[in-house]
């Protein structure tokens, strides 16, 4: 069980076989992006493309990464995330947490359902805000 970062050069290569997992985990952004959003992004090196494997090393997930600069602040925030299996991507937690650090990174953050708090409080996350949002338009365009 493992998370692994995809080589830019292996994205299109893996995208069949994880779309569905970005897709499921795009459905919660409100409409901040889909999965084919997150492609170009990945392959104009916004985002980072990350796959989950199972204990039979088969596909079982994937995620994004976009690396935000703040101010005062380098952040990783985890995008589009989907698995089959939390289990396996918890597995992978220590991966991530070590490509942030050496990207400089000072967090991660997800921004997500109420249900990921009970799961990501193991791998040491934390509630910190509450995301509250407004249309503006009843009938948007843009989603």
């Amino acid at each position: 069980m493992s998370l692994k970062l995809v080589p830019f050069e292996e994205i299109t290569k893996v995208w069949f076989d994880v779309e569905q997992y970005i897709s499921r985990g795009c459905e919660h952004t409100d409409g901040k992006m889909n999965a084919c959003d997150v492609l170009v992004d990945c392959l104009s090196n916004k985002m980072q493309l990350w796959v989950v494997y199972n204990k039979r090393n088969k596909i079982s997930g994937a995620m994004a990464t976009q690396i935000v600069d703040y101010h005062r602040s380098r952040r990783v925030i985890i995008c589009g995330l989907g698995a089959d299996d939390f289990k396996d991507v918890a597995d992978g937690w220590e991966q991530v947490k070590s490509w942030a650090r050496a990207n400089h990174a000072d967090n991660v953050e997800i921004i997500g359902r109420k249900g990921w708090i009970r799961v990501l409080d193991k791998l040491g996350f934390e509630p910190k805000h509450i995301l509250m949002s407004a249309k503006l338009w009843k009938n948007s365009t843009r989603t």
